[in-house]
């Protein structure tokens, strides 16, 4: 939990795109942009170069050296020193000025980006020929095959870059946001064990789906593994990785982080079989990831270059999300990943139980998720807002409180998920768990996006409201009186309190600049009329609100300070800013000089997980690096 004040510069860029947006005063994300050919005139760079290139590549040289690069972008994602050593290395002299700065850019360029880098490991998958004696390696293939990825990976919107909008920009951002604004991992560890706990716990709802599921009498596994289990192996690994990913090894002679599944165990009590099993569901050689990639086809040039043409060419990344390793044979497994490993410990867990399920019992898993999720949002609000010892005292927290409906004031009958009441400030919460499809994410559609979002945040195919529409209604029913309040209802005085509505999701996606914006302009709609102070709309993932619960608890910033940040209020407009509640904690954190918070509730439940883990390890220890 130590890289809680790195900057959240949101995603990398096209220099022409990357112009277009600039910090507001001394607040905002840092945006980098990435070298194409195609930003130098006189350069060109077409999917048909991409195919050539990739014939003349050793494949698995190839890709260690860029799994290499990839797993240093994931530990220091802003070290211009790490950009310079990789750039001398594998960028061929007459391309390297294509990093210098401009007028319009004052900082150096890249030519290494997670979303290119992957790009090009994908491509080196699905069209580099398999032969017995491959080309010989050259280092400068690597840069080649680099700045083609970044062609496509980094595109310039179909639409142009002069008539971007908000929601243009949510488009371009949602579907990479993850891999640019990783999770915290002893955040998302805690945060995925505590939710395995509490769907194993007595909670009515939570019973009653398990029961659909199947799942009473049986405990939960995970390719054939406890839970325990499972985390051990992964931790195993990440801390494997994590000590030994300096450039000097990644980017030096073979390259890359080779896992030696022989010996990695061996200083500790953890059973082989344990890595096997995990090995065996987690790590592909590069012809069965060929046969996920390629869908079992064999691509010429021409399909290629058609593949390579579909926006989630670049952006689906699931088959490395499910296999972050690579078997290289003879026990040899190189990580593709390191976030990708780490979230199979977080949302991976998810998604794995989903998996196992027929199709006709994905539903009830979902809503399962939901309520678990709800579960774990209130407890640990209820850390920071306790119940108080005495009835005289104030209540500051109110949970899952049902309330009746008022025709008078238009208010329907409904619940609130919880709320602080801070006597002059009222901050209104709904939880929402879902993940944003991949194919909508792919697709860099507005409209599909458009659609996808008001489907999980608006209303559903029947119309009934959800997390916006259910918040109007909430802020109605708090100003009616039928949600009791120290200040919040409006009579002939008015009303104290200042109302903001907070949406905590799941989906780390939905921080990616212009979700919230576009989110709020629907508020905006069914907020209007409601008497007294309403704020715009707040989106924030559950990460997030950990973060906000650190500092406001220590006193580093207060709830409405943090969230007005975000707000361009005039006489006509109540908008949010473009960037997420992250990036203002940032600021924030930033501007009044205070160390990084970390969250007590997650440290605790982390340390206590940890421990789990560690005793499954001889002598308290995870294996060490080796070389």
């Amino acid at each position: 939990m130590s890289d809680l004040n790195q900057t959240a510069f949101g995603l990398w860029l096209p220099a022409s795109v990357a112009g277009r947006f600039r910090p507001e005063r001394t607040r905002g994300p840092v945006l980098r942009w990435v070298c194409r050919k195609s930003d130098q005139g006189g350069m060109k760079s077409s999917a048909g170069d991409f195919w050539d290139r990739l014939q003349t590549a050793h494949p698995i040289h190839t890709i260690r050296r860029l799994a290499g690069i990839n797993l240093c972008l994931e530990i220091d994602r802003l070290e211009t020193g790490l950009q310079r050593f990789a750039a001398a290395r594998y960028v061929r002299p007459e391309y390297r000025s294509l990093s210098a700065p401009t007028a319009n850019q004052p900082v150096e360029g890249a030519f290494f980006a997670r979303a290119g880098v992957l790009t090009a490991i994908k491509s080196l998958i699905a069209a580099t020929p398999f032969a017995d004696f491959p080309p010989p390696f050259d280092p400068f293939v690597v840069g080649d095959l680099s700045l083609d990825a970044n062609e496509i990976a980094f595109a310039n919107p179909r639409g142009g870059v002069d008539t971007l909008d908000d929601f243009d920009v949510a488009v371009q951002s949602v579907s990479v946001w993850d891999i640019y604004n990783p999770r915290f991992l002893g955040y998302a560890l805690a945060r995925a064990y505590r939710m395995i706990e509490i769907v194993q716990g007595n909670d009515e709802k939570v019973v009653r789906l398990r029961t659909r599921l199947g799942w009473n009498t049986q405990p939960l596994s995970f390719e054939g593994m406890s839970l325990d289990e499972f985390a051990a192996v992964v931790f195993g690994l990440f801390s494997h990785v994590h000590q030994r990913a300096t450039p000097s090894l990644m980017l030096g002679e073979p390259g890359g982080c080779v896992i030696d599944a022989n010996s990695f165990l061996s200083q500790t009590a953890l059973s082989q079989e344990l890595l096997t099993k995990f090995l065996r569901g987690r790590s592909l050689t590069i012809e069965k990831f060929r046969a996920r990639v390629a869908e079992d086809a064999s691509w010429n040039r021409s399909e290629f270059i058609g593949r390579a043409g579909i926006p989630g060419f670049c952006t689906d990344y699931r088959v490395f999300r499910e296999c972050p390793l690579m078997d290289l044979g003879a026990g040899q497994h190189l990580i593709l990943d390191l976030q990708f490993l780490e979230e199979l410990v977080g949302t991976g867990l998810f998604f794995h139980l989903l998996n196992q399920l027929p199709p006709g019992k994905r539903k009830t898993l979902f809503d399962l998720w939901g309520r678990v999720f709800e579960l774990l949002v209130i407890e640990l609000l209820e850390h920071y807002y306790p119940c108080p010892a005495s009835s005289v005292m104030p209540r500051v927290l109110l949970s899952e409180h049902h309330f009746q409906g008022t025709r008078a004031d238009g208010a329907k009958e409904g619940e609130v998920d919880a709320l602080l009441d801070f006597g002059s400030e009222i901050i209104l919460f709904e939880f929402k768990h879902f993940f944003l499809a991949q194919d909508v994410k792919d697709a860099l559609d507005r409209t599909r996006l458009e659609s996808e979002l008001q489907l999980k945040l608006v209303e559903d195919e029947e119309g009934d409201p959800k997390a916006v529409r259910q918040l109007a209604n909430i802020a109605n029913a708090v100003r009616s009186g039928e949600i009791p309040t120290a200040a919040g209802r409006f009579n002939a005085q008015g009303s104290r309190a200042a109302i903001y509505p907070v949406i905590v999701v799941s989906d780390p996606a939905m921080e990616a600049f212009g979700v919230n914006t576009f989110l709020n302009s629907i508020f905006q709609q069914y907020a209007s009329g409601i008497a007294g102070e309403i704020r715009p709309l707040t989106i924030m993932s559950i990460q997030e609100l950990e973060e906000v619960l650190a500092h406001t608890s220590a006193g580093v910033f207060t709830w409405s300070e943090l969230l007005d940040s975000r707000f361009d209020i005039s006489f006509d407009s109540k908008r949010v800013r473009l960037w997420s509640v992250r990036q203002a904690i940032y600021d924030l954190v930033h501007e009044k000089q205070s160390a990084s918070i970390p969250n007590e509730f997650c440290r605790l439940q982390f340390e206590r997980i940890g421990q789990q883990i560690l005793e499954k390890y001889r002598n308290d220890t995870v294996p060490e690096a080796g070389d």
